[in-house]
């Protein structure tokens, strides 16, 4: 998990630097270097919890500031949904702040796959339907 460690401080205290790139008119190959960065850091974290229930639990306890607000989605959204994906005890987990969050991204940026992905993946578990979901 060390490695995790630092890719998830590096999310958390730097995605709001490629923001400021953006405003401040970088250069676009630096921001797009900055995209590569954290897009590449969201498939480490990706491939750590896929089908891996301890680690997805490590990361769930983390959740909140995967769900923090960006204009960027670089992997986030496909993290979320690998964080619950066919495990049983997150999925009961599904909270009304975690649903609304999703919610309000769709109302606010439209119907796109990858927000859309987070229902259908909070609604299945092994090609099963979650009832309470």
């Amino acid at each position: 998990m060390k490695g995790q460690i630092t890719l998830i401080n590096l999310i958390k205290d730097g995605i709001h630097h490629l923001e400021i790139a953006s405003e401040l008119n970088f250069p676009e190959d630096g921001i797009k270097i900055l995209e590569k960065l954290f897009r590449s850091a969201y498939e480490c974290l990706i491939n750590f919890c896929y089908n891996n229930p301890h680690n997805q639990v490590k990361l769930f306890e983390l959740k909140e500031m995967f769900m923090l607000d960006t204009p960027y989605d670089l992997g986030k959204n496909e993290l979320l949904c690998n964080i619950y994906k066919n495990n049983q005890e997150l999925l009961e987990k599904v909270d009304l702040q975690t649903f609304n969050n999703f919610f309000n991204l769709i109302k606010s940026r439209g119907r796109r796959a990858g927000l859309l992905n987070f229902f259908e993946t909070i609604q299945k578990l092994d090609e099963s339907i979650v009832e309470k979901n």
